[in-house]
This record gives C-alpha cells, structure tokens and sequence, in this order.
C-alpha cells in the first residue's frame, strides 16, 4: 500500500466518524510508517488497522518482516531522512511495536500508535518513548 493511499484511507475513515480533528496527524503518522516500512523491509504488502473509540483512535501498520526492529534514530540536523519514528513519539499519545509470539502462525509484526481527543497521553513509563512489546496474545496491538 502506497503512502498516499495509506494516508487518505485513515484520514478519511476519521472524518466519516467524527474524528476529524485526529485526521492531520493520523495522516502524518500512517504515512511515515507506511514509508519506513517500504523503505526498510522489502516486504510487498502492508496491511492498515485502525480502532475508532470514543476519545481514542488507535491505527497499527503490519508488515512481514519481524526481523526488522523499529528504532529511534539520533536526530542530526543535516540529515534528511530518520526522523519517521520521532514524529510518532513526539504527536502520539502511546506508540510501540508489537512481534508475533513464537508459536503464532503469523510472521506480522506492526508498528503502531494511539492519538486521543484531548492529546493526553502517559509517555513517562515506556523507555524510548515506546511500548516495546514481544507478542500480542489476540494478534492485534493492545489498545491502550
């Protein structure tokens, strides 16, 4: 899934649910994950979740490549790429990425973030800014 489409399809979805307000940075978020994955993984297919709550959007971007671990790269003001993943820790409420557990079928793995209505988020208890986790026993990004 391109970028482009990635990003339309989320912002779209939270207009059509009154959560338009969550829209921008949505769009921003899916893009530069959708982008990392492209750019890092190799893998031909991305699949998009998003959960609609009443105060809280949740939007989880899969891939096909657990072995590629997400990281928060120092930022050098010359550099022009790297800055994906600090965008997503500095506008989500939480963030984190989620590997299949070793007995699971699936070989997903997904990077994923919350956005609250009110901006609101507890960032002070997960190292790196993230929720690191090794598994998600329903297959699906805790929601948080």
């Amino acid at each position: 899934m391109a970028p482009r489409i990635a990003r339309t399809l989320v912002a779209d979805l939270l207009v059509l649910t009154d959560h338009g307000c969550l829209a921008d940075p949505a769009r921003l978020l899916v893009s530069e994950i959708v982008t990392n994955v492209h750019m890092h993984t190799g893998t031909p297919v991305v699949h998009i979740d998003v959960a609609v709550r009443f105060a809280r959007v949740r939007v989880a971007v899969w891939d096909d490549a657990p072995y590629v671990r997400p990281q928060l790269r120092e930022e050098r003001d010359a550099d022009e790429r790297g800055r994906g993943l600090h965008l997503v820790h500095a506008l989500a409420s939480h963030w984190g990425v989620t590997w299949p557990r070793r007995n699971e079928q699936s070989i997903a793995k997904h990077v994923w973030f919350a956005l609250d209505h009110d901006g609101r988020g507890d960032k002070g208890d997960r190292e790196g800014g993230a929720a690191f986790a090794t598994g998600a026993g329903s297959g699906a990004p805790p929601m948080v």
